[in-house]
């Protein structure tokens, strides 16, 4: 009899943690919270925006996570263990719906980092393909003065 209780504590624990989640995530969106609204301003790259919500999600679950095991370590040790015993596989199964595999807490730590290092490559190379174009710019605007002083030259 003394288990049920546990259980039904763990189930709501479990309950409140993606409650939680899901309120944070409306809370980001009225907010205009920055890793969710800069993939939306993307315009001209759709894969670029398409990782941006994806490192958007991996944020997201990342939180959860710590923030859900934070609170159970809280917890004494059998309502600790009878939480994270059902906390685990409903977050296996959300990960597994949401992302079409089933993962683990360090593949998702691995994806997320790699996200970010291939934004900050895209965010280099956005900065040296601009410095190309103001180059490339440059250069055809004094090409074209000197055709202009050649053709005055030769007309003259």
């Amino acid at each position: 009899m003394s288990r049920r209780p546990t259980t039904l504590q763990a189930y709501m624990f479990v309950r409140d943690s993606f409650r939680e989640e899901r309120r944070r995530w409306l809370q980001d969106t009225r907010e205009n919270a920055l890793d969710l609204y800069e993939p939306l301003s993307e315009k001209k790259d759709a894969s670029l925006r398409t990782v941006g919500f994806e490192r958007y999600q991996l944020l997201s679950f990342m939180r959860q996570w710590e923030q859900t095991t934070a609170q159970a370590k809280t917890l004494p040790e059998t309502e600790y263990y009878n939480t994270m015993n059902l906390f685990v596989p409903c977050f296996r199964q959300y990960l597994q719906d949401l992302k079409g595999t089933s993962t683990d807490m360090p593949f998702i730590e691995a994806e997320l980092q790699s996200l970010e290092l291939l934004l900050e490559k895209n965010v280099t190379w956005q900065d040296k393909v601009g410095k190309t174009r103001v180059q490339f710019l440059r250069s055809r605007n004094l090409l074209e003065s000197l055709i202009k002083d050649m053709k005055k030259r030769g007309m003259q």
